[in-house]
């Protein structure tokens, strides 16, 4: 029934409130009306109740009158007495039946004369069992019956004992042995009470009235404020929202849930905009790249026609919509032998290849095709999309790069310098041109793989292992061909990549050829510099040969004269002769030493013994020009790593240029004996010792210096210079990683400052 209430109300065109309200009312009018007919039917329970208990009690009063009217006069008083009591206004009547159920006194006419019959209300009240009972309950002694007119009575019966002053010889004497002389029937009339119960229904009706109004009102008004308006605010609100105005709010300023859910939709509708503003950026992000990327892109059906495609598929191909993709991309009138499309539908993966077809200009392209399934609401595949990168650029780019692959290759492999290209870490060969295949004397096949320090002297080794790794440059170096032979090498290193990983470049270039070349022209300059020497040499060996030619002499007056040699001037004279053929001994081997062909291997030498041999060999040639010497060397001076004889070289061509720019500069200008000086000297720093040569000529011009090392350059006349002396000196010291260069201080002559590194 109350589903039917529901679902009937719901059908109702009413608001939400309204229909609440009514629910409530029509809950709680059946509540109330159900507890109303309750208390009314209580009220009406317990007022025939008293109604029967006061019956009962006027029927006590009427028994206990009994006892007086029997004992005067029994018909008299006892008829008196059940008149009276039948005229009191509520009673209706009075009755007194005896055993045989015969009426013997009665306040009406109409009640029954003659003998009860069993089934009687009046008999069933105490013989509905087949011993009646003896003092029945009230509730079983009263009944409820009808009047004449609407009002109900309330009859009971009430046995009349035989007590024992009943039943003496001048009353009841045949009646001894029964219990009950009779029963004694009183009607009451209800009235009044229905009165009182009407007067209360129609009060109790209408505070129930007032109430159901009064609540119908107060929870209307509740609802209406609490519940309809905020709801009529949030229907309006996400009115607003369902059109798109995600900026506008549900204003309900309540602390329960509608305040909470209205809190809620606001932020839903925050959430919902900033996602529709997020899910409109991406659509035209997706739009802008569907159309806008330069890659061709089409949405075909299963028999693949183009549902869709972009901006750049339209400008490159005459199609619309509807048209088949192969006589769009081909030209062709059937699908390709392989079509990824045709794979995709079949097992709904993405799938790779590579096309070939033709623009609209009739130009050839290349495309890379990728295709991805699009599938519906049910997991089905409805389309498939198919996108093409035009490779065209790259397949051209690709065939230029093998061509230039080739060139190069080509020319990798005719570069007159061996080129190897080693792994980073091991130094392992992993490839090689044929240069080097040529240089050392192995396959290909055997380079590949083979560790660079094979190819290296021994000796060499940890040089060209630090040159390789620190990406150095290694001037001059010793290498190794397949059978053994020796060949001096120049070795250049550069950090590459090959195939992706970190590789070392080494380019080998065989200078065995240049360095016999400059070891002539090394030597024919130290025999050049002998032959300008001689006059001093000459001058140096004629002081011994002139003392032995003294000795001689000596000896020959002596043995003319027959004189005896005392063993003094004997042992003085031997001495002499000894010193002298010493001396003249040690010019020779230091002339004979430097004139040698210097050997290329470098080893630790102290620059100060160097100046000072160099010195030695040249000093009589400054004697003979008057030219002194000023010295000023540290010392301790660390060691180098040199070839002495080379760089006693280098010193002795400063030397010779000290001299000629002295004479020089005093065959122009007369020079006192301090106006001819040359001052050497010598430091180091933590990293190298530097050696300055300074002298007094004519110092040299600031055009001049730029080319003051060049080969065959000279400021000098015709047949006195060769102009090697200062670029061999300069190739000396380049050699062993040091440093030469010229200044032309303010004080004047010029100054040659020469750093090599410490060892």
């Amino acid at each position: 029934m109350f589903r039917i209430f529901i679902d009937g109300l719901r059908r109702l065109n009413l608001s939400l409130t309204l229909k609440i309200v009514l629910s409530i009312i029509a809950l709680m009018a059946i509540l109330v009306g159900g507890l109303f007919v309750l208390n009314i039917q209580k009220y009406e329970g317990t007022a025939i109740r008293n109604a029967a208990i006061q019956a009962d009690e006027i029927a006590e009063v009427v028994k206990a009158g009994l006892k007086t009217s029997m004992r005067l006069d029994p018909r008299k008083d006892t008829g008196q007495l059940i008149a009276d009591v039948g005229h009191l206004s509520h009673i209706e009547s009075v009755t007194i039946f005896d055993k045989q159920g015969v009426s013997r006194f009665t306040s009406v006419q109409s009640a029954p004369r003659g003998p009860l019959p069993k089934d009687h209300p009046l008999c069933i009240m105490c013989h509905k069992t087949e011993s009646p009972n003896e003092f029945a309950p009230l509730n079983e002694r009263s009944a409820l019956i009808p009047g004449d007119g609407s009002g109900k009575l309330v009859q009971i019966v009430s046995p009349i004992p035989n007590k024992p002053g009943c039943s003496t010889g001048a009353c009841h004497q045949e009646q001894r042995n029964n219990k009950f002389l009779g029963i004694l029937e009183l009607t009451v009339s209800l009235e009044n009470i229905e009165g009182n119960i009407s007067l209360l229904v129609l009060d109790n009706a209408k505070y129930v009235v007032f109430c159901l109004i009064t609540i119908f009102i107060t929870i209307f008004g509740l609802i209406y404020v609490l519940v309809d308006r905020p709801i009529d605010r949030m229907i309006e609100g996400t009115r607003h929202i369902a059109l798109g105005e995600y900026d506008a709010r549900v204003d309900v300023d309540q602390n329960d849930e509608l305040g909470t859910l209205a809190t809620s939709i606001n932020r839903m509708a925050r959430d919902v905009g900033a996602n529709h503003e997020e899910l409109s950026k991406q659509h035209m992000l997706y739009q802008s790249l569907f159309e806008g990327v330069p890659c061709l892109i089409t949405v075909q059906d299963k028999n693949y026609k183009l549902l869709r495609y972009n901006q750049t598929f339209a400008e490159r191909f005459q199609a619309k919509p509807g048209d088949y993709c192969y006589r769009a991309y081909k030209g062709r009138d059937c699908k390709c032998e392989i079509c990824p499309v045709e794979k995709t539908f079949a097992d709904g993966k993405s799938h790779t290849t590579e096309e070939i077809g033709y623009y609209k200009d009739g130009s050839e392209a290349h495309w890379i095709v990728n295709t991805a399934p699009i599938f519906d609401e049910n997991g089905e595949i409805v389309a498939a999309m198919e996108m093409c990168l035009d490779i065209t650029q790259r397949k051209r780019l690709e065939e230029h790069l093998k061509a230039s692959e080739q060139k190069y290759y080509a020319i990798f492999n005719n570069i007159p310098n061996a080129v190897m290209v080693l792994d980073s870490e091991s130094l392992e060969i992993i490839d090689c041109n044929q240069m080097s295949i040529d240089l050392y004397g192995y396959t290909k096949g055997s380079l590949i793989k083979r560790s660079f320090m094979d190819l290296v002297a021994e000796d060499e080794g940890e040089r060209n292992v630090s040159a390789a790794l620190g990406e150095y440059n290694i001037k001059r170096t010793k290498h190794v061909t397949a059978d053994g032979t020796t060949f001096w090498a120049s070795v250049s290193t550069t950090r590459s990549e090959f195939d992706d990983k970190p590789v070392l470049l080494i380019v080998v270039s065989d200078i065995s050829e240049r360095i016999r070349s400059d070891e002539q022209l090394v030597q024919a300059s130290k025999m050049a510099t002998l032959g300008e020497m001689a006059t001093g040499v000459a001058h140096e060996l004629n002081q011994p040969l002139a003392v032995l030619q003294m000795v001689a002499n000596l000896f020959r007056r002596k043995l003319k004269s027959d004189s005896p040699i005392d063993n003094e001037t004997a042992e003085n004279m031997s001495s002499k002769i000894s010193n002298n053929v010493e001396r003249a001994t040690k010019i020779i081997n230091h002339m004979r030493e430097f004139g040698r062909k210097s050997d290329i291997e470098a080893e630790e030498i102290n620059l100060n013994d160097v100046i000072r041999r160099s010195f030695d060999f040249f000093s009589q040639q400054l004697k003979l020009h008057d030219i002194d010497v000023e010295w000023e060397l540290d010392e301790p001076l660390p060691p180098i790593k040199a070839d002495p004889n080379r760089m006693e070289q280098v010193f002795i061509n400063m030397l010779l240029n000290a001299r000629d720019a002295i004479d020089e500069k005093c065959s122009a200008n007369d020079c006192s004996p301090g106006d001819r000086l040359i001052t050497l000297r010598s430091r180091s720093t933590r990293r190298k010792v530097t050696v300055e040569i300074h002298d007094s000529g004519s110092g040299i011009a600031k055009d001049i210096l730029p080319r003051l090392f060049e080969p065959f350059f000279t400021t000098k006349e015709v047949g006195k210079g060769t102009g090697l002396g200062l670029s061999i000196s300069y190739g000396i010291v380049n050699d062993y990683g040091g440093t030469i260069h010229a200044t032309s201080p303010k004080e004047g002559g010029s100054r040659f400052v020469i750093s090599l590194p410490r060892t």
